[in-house]
């Protein structure tokens, strides 16, 4: 039974520990400053933040309010909010990726500190009669410590993807849910803080939603039971006020847009949730070895992790762990009967599985018999030494659950080094270009370009988007006007006007679409081989390279070449060429 909010306040037991969070955000200034730009943007990044996010913070600077808000309510399948931390950096202290990097890395310690104050919550509303003072901060230091040894968090922190800042915002609403008491200013912020989750990243912001809902069953069903519903309803109102609010404007007339707006980003929306459905389920074994090579920082991490786990479920009946387990079950749920699998889904399982693992492990130290103080502290020491033992463990690790093998053990080691690496400049999972690469490209494609030219791509990549072309060239000096007027096409959801497809499956136009397509543009660059990771799916590409080429209504000249590495494989050179309009 939790013990009445009147008896022990959160502000008397977070007493004296006020100077915690400026100690985090002090101590991990050397990661934010130190985030790697060894990899430049790859097509997630820079298509549906970097984009996006540079056009705003353009609009910042400029003072264009209104432009900023249709930027904003021009976002479709991916939401604005992400966008608009980078914009503001940006319109602060320059329109480029280096500062966006920067940015990004700067949620990491932002995210420690909410789980330092989910923590602080969980500690008070769980708390029972008898317990030990050492409680107050034993929980929230174990739970920042699960954080901050976590690869994952970290890498992610870094590269340009929503994962980092929707963990960020589900840790707030998280920590406002547990220290919801019926008053109407937590209600309103707790449900405001859900709202600002699903316009973070949709559908994470969906699973913390769903997870709550659940939670607000059990809620609701206890207060029919001691006659309180109709005070509950009320307390569900004002909870629901928000999001029902925000819904609206973004579903039905999302202003400055129209109603015809709303109608897009409904069909946007679930045409995001159908998304990645269908095609072979990812091995357990891979799902597995992603939690103890990349959550957690080795299988000693992930063993702590889950005795933690089941430590916590006598504490279930508490509502604050009770809500915590039910963010967990729905987000573990949803993303392991998934079929399409991405290691940075499990940011979303972390949000429910760090406060109870926390809450668990701190129960188990806490109820020793040596004194509290000492044996919490034994256990962030041994959360935080983790990770040195991470790499030796991380082979018969993977040799236990079947994914090692003679034949990939040598690739597998190498990568489990960049996995596991907790260092301020550790590789940032960008799928983007080594940016001496991206570089080499861009100096080359700007130099033929200049500031005002109007470019296209035939056999553009998942490493080189069009919004990494477009950012690329505002660097290396193009002009604004050039920029603003050519990446406006590229809103997340809009179909960008820049090469012939951008899938693997050959949309089979004639020589007169092909034309038609050319001539809207002063030049078209290309490559050989004509998808720079050479994909053999990609190569009907090349037949339309080709196309352009005949009958001499297209003239092309070599620009250069650029050796590009490979993970697996001899680094390999490509050729880089330019086509122009022929002289009539």
């Amino acid at each position: 039974m939790e013990a009445p909010a009147t008896q022990d306040p959160l502000r008397t037991r977070a007493r004296g520990l006020g100077w915690v969070p400026l100690l985090l955000l002090l101590v991990a200034l050397p990661w934010v400053v130190g985030v790697s730009r060894d990899h430049a943007m790859g097509w997630d990044e820079s298509m549906h933040a970097g984009l996006p996010a540079a056009r705003m913070a353009l609009a910042m600077r400029a003072g264009d309010a209104v432009e900023v808000a249709q930027l904003a309510v021009g976002c479709q399948q991916y939401p604005f909010v992400f966008p608009l931390w980078l914009g503001a950096a940006q319109a602060l202290f320059g329109v480029e990726e280096e500062v966006a990097r920067v940015a990004s890395r700067a949620l990491w310690p932002l995210c420690l500190v909410a789980l330092w104050w989910l923590g602080l919550g969980l500690e008070r509303r769980t708390a029972r009669p008898g317990d030990r003072a050492a409680r107050r901060w034993v929980v929230p230091t174990t739970l920042v410590a699960l954080g901050a040894t976590s690869p994952l968090l970290l890498a992610f922190s870094g590269a340009l993807f929503l994962e980092a800042p929707s963990f960020l915002v589900g840790t707030l609403a998280l920590g406002a849910w547990v220290r919801r008491d019926g008053e109407r200013r937590r209600e309103i912020v707790a449900g405001a803080l859900i709202a600002l989750a699903v316009f973070t990243k949709f559908n994470y912001g969906l699973l913390l939603g769903a997870g709550l809902f659940l939670d607000l069953v059990f809620e609701g069903a206890a207060a029919l039971r001691r006659g309180a519903g109709r005070a509950w309803l009320v307390r569900l109102g004002w909870l629901a006020l928000v999001p029902l609010a925000s819904f609206a404007w973004w579903f039905v007339w999302p202003w400055p847009g129209g109603l015809e707006l709303g109608t897009s980003h409904w069909n946007a929306f679930w045409s995001f949730l159908d998304g990645n459905r269908g095609g072979n389920y990812t091995p357990v074994g891979v799902r597995l070895w992603e939690l103890g090579t990349f959550l957690a920082a080795g299988p000693v991490a992930l063993l702590l992790l889950l005795v933690g786990l089941l430590a916590a479920l006598p504490r279930a009946g508490s509502r604050a762990a009770r809500a915590a387990l039910a963010v967990l079950a729905v987000s573990a749920l949803a993303i392991g009967e998934h079929e399409f699998f991405l290691d940075r889904f499990l940011l979303a399982v972390a949000l429910g599985a760090w406060p109870l693992a926390a809450l668990g492990l701190s129960t188990l130290v806490l109820a020793l018999p040596w004194r509290g103080a000492a044996t919490g502290g034994g256990l962030v020491a041994l959360l935080l030494l983790a990770p040195l033992v991470a790499q030796p463990l991380a082979a018969p690790y993977c040799d236990w659950i079947g994914v090692r093998t003679d034949a990939n053990a040598a690739v597998l080691d190498t990568y489990h080094r960049q996995k596991l690496d907790l260092s301020p400049g550790r590789a940032l999972p960008t799928a983007g270009l080594a940016r001496a690469e991206f570089d080499a490209v861009l100096d080359l494609v700007a130099a033929a370009a200049g500031p005002d030219g109007r470019v296209a791509w035939i056999g553009g990549s998942s490493e080189l988007s069009p919004a990494a072309v477009h950012l690329g060239l505002l660097e290396r000096g193009g002009s604004q006007a050039r920029f603003l007027r050519d990446s406006s096409t590229y809103r997340p959801g809009g179909e960008p006007d820049f090469d012939v497809t951008w899938s693997s499956i050959d949309p089979n136009w004639s020589k007169d679409q092909l034309l038609e397509f050319a001539r809207r543009f002063d030049m078209i660059f290309t490559t050989e081989p004509i998808d720079l990771r050479r994909r053999p799916g990609r190569n009907f590409m090349a037949n339309y390279r080709a196309m352009l080429l005949e009958d001499g209504h297209f003239a092309h000249e070599r620009l250069g070449a650029v050796t590009i590495s490979s993970s697996f494989g001899d680094p390999y050179s490509v050729e880089l060429f330019v086509c122009r309009p022929a002289p009539r």
